[in-house]
């Protein structure tokens, strides 16, 4: 019942993002160029837009890190604090919001402030701007993902490539290893009497069989 809980939280919240975005890079600027509504007003309708785009973020952080904690890792899942796996959603997902709230943002912007500026000048501070946050958030990715992008590279490698360090390869060796001292034989020579060779690691030594023997009789 939680799961299909989770599942219902999250589609929605898909649904909602999926909307938002198609109104803001679509639907408003189809409006806009068919009225004769000021650039204010898709301005404002714009960043409304924005907001709602906002809303689902908490359900989305919620679902990237239950995704990261499921991520493979030698051994099993990756071991990365709860606090850790909720940054990482939230750069993850800041990421995506700066590049769809911007292209949202950017041209009504440019419409409003271009009869008092130049529209080129404009937008070129619009996009240095979005371009600095892009690279802050990539680098604090960077910051606090990097035992988990290290510990999906080893797993990957490690499934497809059998290297040195690889459980793959240490399995190898180990069961080959154990194969070659199992099948080896193993020669036990004695001063008077030949040796007796067994598969099984057990020797037993001719002489003292015959003597066994000579007793028993």
């Amino acid at each position: 019942m939680h799961q299909v809980t989770i599942l219902r939280s999250n589609l929605a919240g898909i649904g909602h993002a999926v909307v938002a975005t198609f109104i803001g890079l679509v639907g408003l600027p189809l409006v806009s160029g068919t009225t004769a509504a000021p650039p204010w007003v898709w301005l404002a309708l714009a960043s409304a837009v924005c907001i709602w785009l906002l809303a689902p973020a908490p359900t989305f952080i919620g679902g990237l890190e239950r995704l990261l904690a499921r991520a493979p890792l030698r051994g099993g899942p990756v071991a990365l604090a709860p606090s850790v796996r909720m940054e990482i959603a939230r750069l993850l997902l800041a990421v995506v919001y700066v590049v769809v709230l911007q292209a949202i943002v950017r041209r009504p912007l440019v419409t409003t402030l271009g009869a008092g500026a130049e529209p080129f000048v404009v937008e070129a501070s619009f996009a240095v701007f979005a371009l600095t946050a892009l690279v802050i958030l990539l680098g604090w990715i960077h910051r606090a993902g990097r035992p988990l992008v290290e510990g999906i590279v080893r797993f990957t490698l490690d499934a497809l490539l059998a290297t040195s360090g690889s459980e793959v390869a240490a399995a190898r060796a180990e069961r080959t290893h154990t194969h070659a001292d199992a099948s080896a034989p193993t020669i036990l020579r004695t001063r008077d009497q030949p040796a007796q060779a067994t598969l099984a690691g057990h020797t037993m030594r001719a002489g003292a069989i015959r003597t066994l023997r000579g007793d028993h009789s």
